[in-house]
């Protein structure tokens, strides 16, 4: 049996089910980032009251007081994407930067999170 995770991956159940923490946690930043992306500020609403989130704000929101799994997040992020954790802020703040760019940037997160997690059993350290 299969659901929908993204519009552009269909994931197994069993896989689901099998995530890991860091896995799932990037799951619900991209799933924020998917409902309102913004850029300059860690979030704001739209016109309609709804949050918009940057890639560090997602962050901040799935993990609220917990700096070290919002580390791990950067930190998976910036591997998946060639970044340095520290630059993430101005890759998303970029000119030229797409709410798809930055969707895709969150699957290549989650991709390699799920192989890290699949081939040493542990989050990302």
């Amino acid at each position: 049996m299969s659901t929908v995770v993204a519009p552009s991956e269909t994931v197994l159940l069993d896989e689901l089910e099998q995530d890991d923490e860091l896995t799932k946690d990037l799951m619900k930043a991209r799933e924020l980032i998917r409902k309102g992306w913004v850029q300059h500020k860690m979030a704001q609403r739209n016109i309609f009251g709804h949050p918009k989130f940057c890639v560090l704000g997602s962050f901040n929101h799935v993990r609220r007081s917990d700096e070290y799994g919002q580390l791990q997040m950067m930190r998976m992020f910036a591997a998946a994407n060639n970044l340095h954790p520290q630059n993430i802020p101005a890759w998303n703040d970029h000119v030229l930067r797409v709410h798809s760019h930055v969707l895709t940037a969150f699957d290549r997160a989650i991709a390699l999170a799920r192989k890290r997690a699949r081939k040493d059993g542990s989050r990302f350290a």
